[in-house]
């Protein structure tokens, strides 16, 4: 993504604190986009607001409260005349086996995680369809897309998510406002450190479930344009895997190339290792997988 390409745009995040949310926002703000930062935890979306600068404000927000919704896009339209962008990316996250799991439990998940959602595309809706234009990110899960053991709230939650934004893309397509939703894998933040702290064998055996045997860690997105192929941090390496750059300004065969860097992530001692791919490692692009 060049840089400054948001300039001008107003980008709503929510859970902003920490975690996923913060690293959305100081992607978004690395292009040059106005953002109002929302999270329950005041305190933590202030100091990241601060920290980014003069196109950055935080408040106190509670996603599953219409009227706060409401006050949200108010003050987004007050204080710029627009909304461009909503990251619907406030959660919660339970693990817990379908016999233990309350009725309590799964009702606060599905009320933050798919009520929330539902109320942050409905709030914003209609400032974007009178300007024609927006784009709207939910965040959903890998769990969204298959199932697991331990996660019934969570991944019932999440594969709501992905068909209400389904349902969403294609009825506000006609408006010009795109709607889309995101499936990481387990990403270690505040979030994932508190159920692993109730429950670590859960979550131990959530990880061993994962083919790299380990967990992903937020950070801002790097993209820079290399026609002709792709790269690849190396996973080993320690370097995050989501770090592509990619160009489609060359129709010649694109490939992915592994490749290690000197400045990778530390990886967690709790994290099991994962066998080296060896450097060089290229792989023709055919063979890539399709995401569903």
């Amino acid at each position: 993504m060049p840089a400054g390409r948001l300039e001008g745009k107003l980008a709503i995040i929510t859970g902003a604190a920490g975690g996923i949310g913060s690293a959305a926002a100081r992607t978004l703000a690395l292009q040059g986009a106005a953002l109002l930062l929302t999270d329950a935890d005041e305190d933590g979306a202030r100091r990241l607001a601060e920290e980014l600068g003069g196109g950055a404000s935080a408040v106190k927000h509670d996603v599953t409260s219409e009227d706060q919704w409401q006050a949200v896009v108010a003050r987004a339209l007050e204080a710029h005349g627009q909304i461009d962008i909503l990251v619907n990316n406030a959660g919660v996250f339970l693990a817990s086996p379908l016999t233990d799991t309350s009725v309590e439990e799964f009702r606060r998940v599905m009320d933050i995680n798919v009520t929330g959602v539902f109320l942050g595309m409905r709030a914003v809706a209609a400032a974007m369809i009178e300007r024609r234009t927006g784009s709207v990110i939910n965040m959903s899960s890998v769990a969204g897309l298959t199932g697991s053991p331990y996660l019934t709230a969570y991944a019932a939650s999440k594969w709501a998510v992905r068909g209400m934004s389904k349902v969403a893309a294609k009825e506000l397509a006609q408006f010009g406002v795109r709607v889309n939703s995101l499936h990481p894998g387990q990403i270690d933040t505040d979030m994932n450190t508190r159920q692993r702290e109730k429950t670590p064998e859960l979550i131990d055996k959530l990880i061993r479930g994962i083919p790299l045997r380990r967990i992903g860690r937020p950070e801002p997105g790097v993209v820079a344009s290399q026609p002709r192929k792709i790269s690849v941090f190396h996973p080993a390496a320690g370097s995050p895997p989501d770090r592509v750059s990619s160009s489609r300004s060359s129709p010649a065969p694109t490939i992915l190339r592994y490749s290690a860097t000197s400045s990778g992530l530390s990886i967690p001692p709790h994290w099991p290792s994962v066998p080296k791919v060896p450097m060089g490692t290229t792989f023709p692009a055919s063979s890539r997988r399709s995401n569903p």
